[in-house]
Order: structure tokens, then C-alpha cells, then sequence
């Protein structure tokens, strides 16, 4: 257990079809995906029983909803493993506090925002700076800032840029 990051793009374009082009906080990734579900339609349903009494049923089932959430994920130009970190608690402290900057309410777990370039900007001169500070957390991690982070934390900034120039949306969540 602990606290797992990660970072997601998606294209600008299905972020527009699912009218989400001026949210930045509590994205649900479903409501992405789920823009593409008239072209990928779900052409199975979920077997009545349990598993133990359906068990090919369910297999063919998980099966055919795995390709539909792919082929979905295709169409959105989603990519769930643009970055990912664990327990760089000093980051996800910085993001919480855009989260909260930005109105989020909720607990910052399990929580999408999306980042633009100014937040970027921002970061990139936060971190040059010194400016993050440990984050404590019952699963966080310890409280020291981490050199490997910080050069992957820069290194992420600069794809991300990337992605956004390439018509892409960048996303941030956290697990812990």
C-alpha cells in the first residue's frame, strides 16, 4: 500500500465531445470514454448468477467489455501509462493544492484534474526553486525529497508540454 500518481493524456478533441474543455477538477475517465459508445456499443450483458455458476458466461463477458474499454480508449486517444510515480509525496502535495485552488472539496484520493500549461509553468518554477515541500500521509512515504524525483518530475513537464502542443490533455490522480 501507499501513495501511487499517475498521469494520463487524452486528445483535446474527446475532452470537447464530452463537454468537459472547461473542467479542470473531479474528471471522470468514464464520461471520456464514454464518448465513443455509440461507435463501440457493449454487445453483451452482464450473466445473472455468480461467477462460480456462469463461469463461461463471465469470461466472455470480461472479455468482450476489455476489448469495448480498449478499443474506446483507442478512439479517445487515451493513454492511462503517460507517467507514473510512488510516493513522491512532495508532487502530490502540489497538486492538492491546485485541486483545492481550483474549488475540489473532496478528499484528494482517487480525484482527476486536469493541468494546463500555465500549471506547468508554475510547477517547473516551484520545483527549480526548491518550493515543494514533503506531504505527510499515513501511506506517503517518507519526507524526504528525492534528487530522482525531481529530474522525472522535469522530465514529465517537459512531455507533457509535448502532449499538450500534440492536442492532448494532461491528467493527474493519485491512489492511496
Amino acid at each position: 500500500m501507499g501513495l501511487d500518481m499517475y498521469s494520463y493524456t487524452v486528445s483535446l478533441d474527446t475532452v470537447k465531445k464530452a463537454c468537459l474543455e472547461n473542467t479542470l477538477i473531479d474528471i471522470n475517465i468514464d464520461t471520456l470514454l464514454n464518448v465513443y459508445i455509440n461507435q463501440v456499443p457493449m454487445n453483451v450483458t452482464e450473466p445473472c448468477g455468480t461467477y462460480e455458476q456462469t463461469q463461461e458466461e463471465w469470461q466472455r463477458y470480461l472479455s468482450v467489455k476489455s476489448a469495448v474499454i480498449d478499443k474506446r480508449a483507442e478512439l479517445a486517444g487515451y493513454n492511462s501509462d503517460f507517467w507514473y510515480w510512488r510516493k513522491f509525496n512532495a508532487l502530490h502535495g502540489w497538486m492538492e493544492a491546485l485541486y483545492r485552488e481550483r474549488g475540489g472539496q473532496q478528499s484528494f484520493n482517487c480525484i482527476v484534474i486536469r493541468l494546463l500549461e500555465e500549471d506547468f509553468d508554475r510547477m517547473e518554477s516551484d520545483i527549480k526553486n526548491n518550493a515543494l515541500s514533503p506531504t505527510e500521509g499515513f501511506f506517503f512515504g517518507s519526507q524526504e525529497i528525492y534528487q530522482e524525483d525531481i529530474a522525472d518530475a522535469i522530465q514529465w513537464i517537459a512531455s507533457s508540454r509535448e502532449a499538450i502542443k500534440d492536442g492532448y490533455a494532461v491528467l493527474y490522480s493519485s491512489w492511496w
